[in-house]
């Protein structure tokens, strides 16, 4: 039905378009319904703001859940045990492995211009890799390599034979650190020189190292040829654990570039190659020896000393061969090729070990 006029009160139907809806008005409340239908609509708002509180509330306790049940534990301020931080991989925090176990019994194998680094993996789970750290003696130590989780040794090159150096290792967990192992120290008999007042100036000059009794001096020259050979300790004598061993080169070794002065260690029937002579300045470098990976091990036994005159490429070989069988514990039952060494040797000594 059609709106017949503009008359008050009365609201058309359609608009003059047949085909646009104009929306009603809101109906005026009836007389005497006013009080109740503005409590009803206090009582829907108070309703919908409850239920907006509840689902507030539910959304809240999801979040909770959710922390609360993460992996790898508690995270922030006031987490039962005291810990904080982001969670590391694993599901550790940085204070869940402030006490980290290091490595243990670390121990070298000293050849002078090298020395072979051993250790003792740490019982717990979790290691990545693990870091071997150098320094001299006396002095802090750095990063120097890293070895897998699976190594239990690493071989640290170009030393100075002259020169003390300590060594310790750390275990990785992940982004974790353990602290270090106890230090290893090489044990070459070196002293460092000392500072002494000049009594004209005044100033401080080095002062070479006192000379040990009974420690002879390597020859640097002689009126005579010098021929390469061990030349202290003498040969039959007995000698502690470790002792150092001290040499001649002739003037073609110190010169030459295309053969190494490999030493070894025989008993037993077996060789086992120690490392190369270090030669500088037409001398070799003093070497300290030990028979036997412990002091008590062949004690009373007597052992042989021998150089060897090697290319550098069957060098190289041995060193790698020694490695892998230290590394697969079979190095005390294999030995040394004894068909890469030598037929008949440079030099030789015979020597007793002593307690």
């Amino acid at each position: 039905m059609q709106a017949t006029g503009g008359q008050h009160g009365e609201v058309p139907e359609t608009s003059a378009d047949p085909h646009t809806r104009v929306p009603a008005p809101a109906p005026a409340p009836a007389p005497g319904r006013t009080g109740a239908a503005a409590s009803v609509r206090r009582r829907r708002h108070a309703l919908t703001g409850l239920l907006g509180a509840l689902a507030v509330l539910v959304g809240v306790g999801i979040v909770v859940g959710v922390v609360l049940t993460r992996p790898g534990g508690t995270t922030g301020a006031g987490s039962p045990g005291g810990t904080t931080g982001a969670v590391r991989p694993g599901g550790e925090t940085g204070a869940a492995r402030a006490g980290a176990p290091a490595p243990t019994h670390v121990r070298l194998h000293d050849a002078g211009t090298s020395v072979l680094v051993r250790w003792d993996a740490p019982a717990a789970e979790g290691v990545s890799s693990f870091a071997v750290r150098k320094g001299p003696d006396g002095g802090p130590s750095v990063l120097h390599g890293e070895a897998g989780p699976d190594d239990r040794s690493y071989e640290v090159t170009g030393l100075d034979p002259g020169t003390e150096y300590c060594f310790a290792v750390t275990a990785r967990y992940g982004r974790t650190e353990s602290a270090p192992s106890p230090r290893a120290c090489t044990d070459r008999g070196v002293r460092k020189p000392s500072l002494a007042a000049s009594p004209a100036t005044g100033a401080r000059t080095a002062q070479p190292p006192p000379s040990r009794p009974g420690a002879a001096a390597t020859p640097r020259s002689s009126a005579n040829p010098v021929s390469t050979r061990i030349v202290s300790p003498s040969n039959g004598s007995r000698v502690a654990w470790p002792f150092t061993a001290r040499f001649t080169v002739s003037a073609a070794d110190a010169k030459s570039r295309s053969t190494v002065l490999a030493l070894s260690i025989c008993v037993a029937g077996r060789c086992y190659l120690d490392g190369e002579l270090a030669v500088a300045d037409g001398a070799a470098a003093p070497y300290r020896v030990r028979l036997g990976s412990t002091r008590p091990e062949g004690v009373g036994v007597a052992w042989t000393v021998r150089l060897d005159r090697l290319t550098p490429t069957t060098f190289a070989r041995l060193v790698a061969e020694r490695d892998a069988e230290i590394a697969a514990s079979t190095w005390g039952d294999k030995g040394t090729t004894m068909s890469a060494l030598n037929a008949t040797p440079v030099s030789t000594l015979t020597v007793t070990k002593t307690a």
